[in-house]
Formats: C-alpha cells, structure tokens, sequence
C-alpha cells in the first residue's frame, strides 16, 4: 500500500488553522472586552470612594504618625521590634502620643502588646457614639490589632489592590463610656525621626 502525500497542501492547511484560530480568539477577546473594562471600572470606582480596608497582618514596626484640624489632633505611634514573649506569643513593644488642643497630652505604652483580631466600626462611622448606642446591625470589619489599653489600639489597614496608596495604622481611642473620641489613620513617617516619641 502506498500513501500519496502532497506536500504543497500542508502549509495552506496550517495557515488555514492558524487564521481560524486567530479569528476565534479575536472574537472572543472583543466580546469580553465591555465585560472586563465594566469590572475593572468598577474596581476603580469602589477603590477611589473607600481605598482602605482592614487586614490580617500584624500593624508593622515602625513610626506612625497623623495630623487633622477639627478638632485638632496629631497622633504619633512607635510598633517596636517583635520579641518572643514564649513559644506561642510574639509581643512587641508600643508606644502612643496623642495631643490636642486644650487638652493634656495622651501618652501610652506597653512592652507586651500581642496581634489579635477584632471587629471594628469602619472608618469614622461611629465618631462620638458610645458602643450602646451603636446598632447591632451596624457594618463593622476584622481587623488585625494591638492594644495598648482596653481603650486604645492601633490597627492594619491596606489600600486595594488599584491604588497607588501604601499601609496604614488607624489609632482608635474611645472614652470611658465605649465611645470613638479619636480615630485617625496614621502613615509610616521616615527613618529620620526615629526619636519623636523618645
């Protein structure tokens, strides 16, 4: 039996295929196209109105600090170097200083401030409420801490994944009846003033 090959045909085959395939996928691509620009807009959009979010991770070490101007406040935060406490816990030291105008100095520090979850209000959405006054339903998230105090604690937050923005610490102080007296997020400040809170 002899089998009769024509060579001349392959390469108008193969190029066939290739052209097939190639309008396949051209298709495809434009037909996905509105459908992935309307979920990447969408990414965008949700990322510019609410771009900090709270996450898992441990608040990183370091020097925080933040400013605002009604009411005025400037917040400086310093997360030492993790130490382990024993096999199970790495505690780290923290130190805060909250000012204010008319006001005495805040100044809080503790030697074993240890990660933990919580659940958080978000972002200036229970300013000057106490906790019985915040309604079950109220919207809160997880959020990684370290406390310094049963009323103040520093806390993780990450910019989405579509913004240029870097990590920051949110400082939560509430007063003595459970309510938010300072919430403000806090941006790493640079090596050279290491020393503000000494």
């Amino acid at each position: 039996m002899t089998t009769k090959s024509d060579v001349s045909t392959w390469p108008r085959i193969a190029a066939l295929s290739l052209l097939l395939a190639g309008c396949r996928q051209e298709f495809s691509a434009d037909s996905a196209a509105p459908e992935r620009t309307a979920a990447f807009a969408g990414t965008t959009t949700a990322c510019a109105s609410d771009s900090l979010h709270p996450v898992a991770a441990a608040p990183a070490a370091g020097l925080w600090v933040s400013e605002r101007s009604t009411p005025t406040a400037r917040v400086a935060a310093m997360v030492g170097p993790a130490s382990v406490a024993d096999r199970a816990r790495i505690t780290r030291r923290v130190e805060t200083l909250e000012l204010r105008d008319g006001a005495k100095a805040i100044r809080l520090a503790t030697d074993t401030a240890s990660m933990r979850l919580e659940l958080l209000p978000r972002i200036g959405g229970s300013a000057h409420r106490s906790a019985a006054d915040v309604a079950p339903t109220e919207h809160t998230e997880p959020a990684a801490v370290y406390a310094i105090t049963p009323l103040v604690l520093l806390a993780s937050y990450e910019p989405c994944d579509a913004s240029a923005g870097e990590p920051r610490i949110r400082y939560l102080r509430r007063d003595g009846r459970g309510g938010v007296a300072t919430d403000l997020m806090l941006r790493r400040e640079s090596a050279e003033t290491l020393g503000a809170l000494r």
